[in-house]
């Protein structure tokens, strides 16, 4: 999947009221040169809901971010993520965020490299951040992360706002 305007694949699954789970799974997976137009927010893989699996995918060359977690019970597992967050310094290439039911997400052994803002540089600007490999924004982090791997990343995890993160 590739050279498109805005996002990817963007799912809605499950009940996050209710908590059941969705039976949703997007895997094996090339996507790049997404959010080509509509740069911000708009993810190669987007959840939204309660229950999805994400894993074996390539994703790369994007503005901002490669993956955005808007849901709960997720398992985001055995992607390669490079080469993300190309325009921003205040995201990350894997994003989650949302309400306290958004809860028990499991990150692991992800390979997240070549993560940063490059445009601005470029143009001779500077500012602090450059993008961070995961970013754990809101109630997001009530999430389980291990075993992931990171490669030229100025920041891997950023952890916002209260909430706990093993």
């Amino acid at each position: 999947i590739h050279d498109l305007a805005a996002g990817g694949v963007i799912i809605t699954t499950g009940d996050t009221a209710t908590q059941t789970m969705g039976k949703t799974i997007v895997s094996d997976n090339i996507i790049y040169d997404f959010s080509q137009i509509y740069t911000i927010y708009n993810p190669a893989v987007g959840i939204k809901g309660h229950g999805a699996e994400v894993s074996h995918n390539e994703i790369y060359n994007c503005a901002h971010c490669a993956i955005s977690i808007c849901a709960g019970q997720c398992d985001i597992a055995y992607n390669n993520v490079h080469d993300c967050c190309l325009e921003v310094g205040d995201g990350g290439a894997i994003y989650t965020w949302g309400r306290f039911i958004w809860a028990g997400n499991v990150f692991r052994y992800n390979y997240v490299h070549r993560i940063g803002d490059i445009l601005n540089p470029i143009l001779g600007l500077s500012r602090p951040g450059a993008g961070s490999g995961m970013f754990f924004d809101f109630w997001g982090k009530y999430s389980l992360c291990y075993g992931n791997v990171f490669a030229d990343v100025r920041g891997c995890c950023m952890c916002g706002a209260s909430g706990h993160m093993t």
